[in-house]
């Protein structure tokens, strides 16, 4: 940032924090920081102003910033348009047999790069799912219950759910994490993540775990 005619070098990931309010490049207040991810350098944006459930926006937006406020280098429409919806997030398996791996990555809100945001042992996921578990997306959008499972090609089939008025196929590669006390399975994919999911890469995926 420039004071004074003097730039002085600011490391943001001391100095941004939740309740931070956020100004677009007009100085429109656009929110609050509502969540601070250090390590994909990525913040949420509550609803302020905008009338939004939230915004996603990378660091390197941030223009300026200090203990109480910052700047960042869109404007709202642009906010709106192209933040709304959390950073895309792509699963692919790494390794063979019991060594096989989901690898999620999420580009980084410091330089676009891919981040791994989960990795889990395949088999692992295989032996934790069980029919009639709820499933939910990474931003707590529940997508139904699991009707049927099939182990070999990692694939679930879900009822209809409230955001959709057909059947849902999901991949246990962009599973997340299974709590079999409350028999829910919580994804690393979005609801926007799960919309983008064609029947082509489902049935690459199963191929590629079935072996």
């Amino acid at each position: 940032m420039n004071i004074g005619g003097q730039r002085i070098t600011v490391d943001i990931r001391d100095t941004i924090a939740v309740d931070q309010n956020v100004f677009d490049n007009t100085s429109t207040k656009v929110g609050v920081v509502d969540e601070v991810d250090q390590a994909t350098g990525w913040l949420t944006i509550g609803a302020g102003a905008l009338g939004l459930k939230e915004l996603y926006v990378p660091f390197r937006l941030i223009t300026y910033i200090d203990p109480h406020e910052l700047f960042l280098g869109a404007s709202k429409d642009e906010l709106t348009k192209q933040y709304a919806s959390p950073p895309q997030r792509k699963t692919a398996v790494v390794g063979d047999g019991t060594d096989a791996a989901a690898a999620t990555t999420e580009p980084s809100g410091y330089d676009g790069s891919p981040v791994v945001v989960n990795a889990e042992l395949v088999d692992d996921l295989r032996r934790k799912i069980s029919t009639g578990y709820e499933v939910y997306t990474s931003d707590m959008a529940s997508l139904g219950k699991i009707r049927q499972y099939d182990a070999a090609t990692g694939l679930m089939v879900l009822d209809k759910g409230p955001l959709s008025d057909h059947e849902v196929v999901v991949p246990i590669t962009v599973v997340d994490q299974v709590d079999k006390d409350e028999q829910q399975v919580i994804l690393t994919a979005s609801q926007a993540d799960v919309a983008k999911m064609t029947p082509v890469s489902l049935v690459r995926t199963a191929a590629q775990l079935a072996g």
